[in-house]
C-alpha cells in the first residue's frame, strides 16, 4: 500500500490527519452545489482540505512525509503527492490544492445533472410570449394604479369625518317666518265718549262772524 492510500485510509476512518510542522488534512462531506461554469448540479461528495499550522505537533507514521514536504517546499517551491494533492510555496505562503481524482471520493450513488442554458441561442417555442408578457404587465400595472386610487376615493367620501375631522360649525336651517295677520281692533261703543258737537261747532265758526 503506497503512502497516498495509507493517508486516505486514516482520513476515512478518523476524518483528519496531523502532519507535524505543517498542518492538518481533513476529509469533509460537501453538499450538492451548482457549478455555474460547467452548467451542472454536483451531487454531495467528499472533499479533502488542508489547514496550515507550522506549530502542528504529531507523533505518527507520517512524520517522515511531513519533513519531506517541508524540505521540497523550501528548495523547489512545491510538493506533489499523487492521489492526495499538491502543496506550493510562493513568497513564504503555503497553499494546497486537492487532487480532483481522490480515491473513495464517490458521489453517494448520485449522478451529475446538466442544466440547460437559457439565453439568446435557445429556440423560441412561443414567438408571442414577449407580447403576451407586455400585455399582462400593462394590465397588472393598471390594476395596481386604479385599485388604490379607487379605494382612497371611496374612503375619502365614506369616512370623511375620520379623515378630516368633524366640522366646528353646524349648518343651521332657518325656518321660514310666517307673517301673522293683524286683526282689526274692536271698538267698544260703550266706552267711547260722545263728542261735543256744540263745542266743535263753535270753534269751527269763523272769527269774523263774532265781530259785527
Amino acid at each position: 500500500m503506497d503512502i497516498a492510500q495509507q493517508i486516505l485510509q486514516v482520513l476515512n476512518a478518523q476524518g483528519q490527519l496531523e502532519l507535524a510542522g505543517l498542518g492538518m488534512l481533513s476529509l469533509i462531506t460537501k453538499h450538492a452545489e451548482l457549478d455555474v461554469q460547467n452548467d451542472k448540479i454536483l451531487p454531495p461528495k467528499k472533499e479533502l482540505i488542508f489547514n496550515l499550522d507550522r506549530g502542528q505537533k504529531a507523533d505518527n507514521q507520517f512524520n517522515g512525509l511531513s519533513s519531506q514536504i517541508l524540505k521540497d517546499l523550501l528548495e523547489n517551491g512545491n510538493y506533489d503527492l499523487a492521489g492526495i494533492g499538491k502543496w506550493t510555496n510562493f513568497a513564504g505562503k503555503i497553499n494546497f490544492v486537492a487532487d480532483s481524482q481522490i480515491a473513495g471520493n464517490d458521489f453517494y450513488g448520485f449522478e451529475e445533472i446538466e442544466v440547460p442554458r437559457v439565453g439568446a441561442d435557445a429556440p423560441q417555442l412561443m414567438p408571442s410570449l414577449d407580447e403576451d408578457y407586455k400585455f399582462n404587465k400593462s394590465i397588472l400595472w393598471t390594476f395596481l394604479v386604479v385599485i388604490p386610487i379607487a379605494g382612497i376615493l371611496y374612503v375619502a367620501f365614506t369616512q370623511k369625518d375620520k379623515l378630516f375631522g368633524k366640522s366646528s360649525f353646524k349648518s343651521v336651517e332657518l325656518s321660514k317666518i310666517e307673517k301673522q295677520p293683524t286683526k282689526p281692533a274692536v271698538v267698544d261703543s260703550l266706552n267711547v265718549k260722545p263728542s261735543d258737537s256744540i263745542k266743535s261747532d263753535s270753534l269751527s265758526q269763523p272769527i269774523n262772524n263774532t265781530i259785527k
